[in-house]
């Protein structure tokens, strides 16, 4: 269960408690996943989770989505959310949209989303599974940065994080594989079009 620690922090109960009475295998598994990452963290300050119970249909109110744990950072306030996914690009797309247009965030390193290693990856080497479910992982965060939303016909999630807050991406200073600075909404596009997935970009993306 959640450290003694962890049990004054606001919300917990509210968050883990739906989850852990009833019956629902995979809202239990998620919850035991964001227990998981609360308990191996620092600076916890808050809940404000729930967990849908088939992978891929929660349903983010468009008014205001839920993070799983808030934590305190050098850099403000970090909004952790949580995701025991075997389709990483399964992840709600509005959900996904509210973390990186909350006001409040400034630097990419405000936002973390963890994943469940075990879910991503069979390897017994360690290192391997890893490995694997990192780049699993950062995929499927990649087909959701080129995915539109709402509809098929409107922007991609990248130009619309990118146009929430340029300074926050220019601050990477990401570069296009021809050599060019990322510098606008068109050449974000099409950075997060390209086939790697390393670099500062995905650094918010945690495999546990």
């Amino acid at each position: 269960m959640v450290a003694a620690a962890l049990s004054p922090c606001p919300g917990w109960q509210d968050a883990l408690l739906p989850a852990y009475q009833n019956n629902q295998v995979y809202s239990q598994d998620g919850m035991y996943f964001m227990m998981k990452i609360a308990n191996s963290i620092t600076g916890v300050t808050g809940f404000d989770a729930s967990f849908e119970t088939v992978e891929g249909t929660f349903n983010c109110p468009n008014t205001e989505c839920k993070y799983d744990i808030k934590l305190s950072g050098i850099d403000g306030d970090i909004w952790a959310e949580c995701k025991s996914y075997q389709t990483p690009s399964l992840i709600p797309k509005n959900q996904f949209l509210k973390y990186f247009t909350r006001p409040d965030v400034r630097d990419l390193n405000q936002v973390r989303y963890y994943f469940n290693k075990e879910k991503l990856s069979t390897s017994l080497n360690s290192l391997v599974q890893i490995n694997e479910a990192e780049d699993k992982a950062k995929k499927g965060i990649r087909t959701i940065l080129n995915s539109r939303y709402p509809t098929e016909q409107g922007p991609t999630i990248a130009s619309t994080i990118y146009n929430a807050n340029p300074a926050m991406f220019n601050n990477l200073n990401l570069k296009l594989d021809n050599g060019e600075l990322v510098n606008n909404a068109a050449k974000f596009e099409l950075f997060c079009q390209q086939t790697s997935v390393s670099g500062e970009l995905y650094n918010f993306i945690i495999v546990k």
